[in-house]
């Protein structure tokens, strides 16, 4: 008799068991589907962001965004960032969160200096996408240079793109070499 109650009571347990294995896959699935909804929600809706800080207006629908790099936590979506740069030459970065994780930042803007967003950068990108944002990296003569922002004619710079696209030179180094060929900072130069 106390076999036939041992046998009941060891199927009870199993039956227990897969039932809660089986409400404990039903709730990661449910969880999983709620990120990839919200995941389809952020990407469907690219969202404008434009905040204020220190008096300056950062907005992500008329900066360029220059790169976005995406983190995930145990395969789920967690936040995002995504550096921009403003026609100003001023660089901000952008990060946006699910909301539903306790290790996602905040969402926001926050003002990034060319050296801050250089250090971003390195974290975060490969060599080539690093030099594609800004520019070749010369490693003897990077102490020597000074970024600044130019406006210039629409023309010229889509001669200066063409030209960098045919001979791989990028836009700067062509305009420094416009202007060393016109005299400026011919003392300057090593070789």
């Amino acid at each position: 008799m106390i076999s036939w109650h041992k046998s009941i009571a060891t199927t009870l347990l199993h039956i227990l068991h897969n039932s809660m294995t089986f409400i404990a896959i039903c709730n990661m699935l449910v969880y999983n589907a709620r990120m990839v909804l919200k995941f389809m929600k952020y990407e469907s809706e690219e969202q404008t962001v434009k905040k204020v800080i220190n008096g300056k207006m950062y907005n992500t629908e008329t900066a360029k965004k220059l790169t976005e790099q995406d983190f995930y936590r145990d395969g789920n979506w967690v936040y995002s960032e995504a550096l921009y740069i403003k026609r100003t030459g001023e660089y901000f970065l952008e990060t946006s969160a699910n909301g539903g994780d306790y290790f996602a930042p905040d969402d926001g803007i926050e003002p990034y200096s060319l050296s801050e967003a250089k250090r971003w950068a390195e974290t975060h990108l490969d060599g080539d996408d690093y030099e594609k944002i800004f520019g070749e990296v010369n490693e003897d003569d990077i102490e020597h240079q000074q970024r600044f922002g130019l406006l210039i004619p629409v023309a010229i710079y889509e001669e200066l793109k063409a030209k960098k696209d045919a001979s791989g030179t990028n836009i700067s180094a062509q305009i420094v070499r416009t202007l060393r060929d016109a005299g400026y900072g011919k003392d300057t130069l090593a070789s």
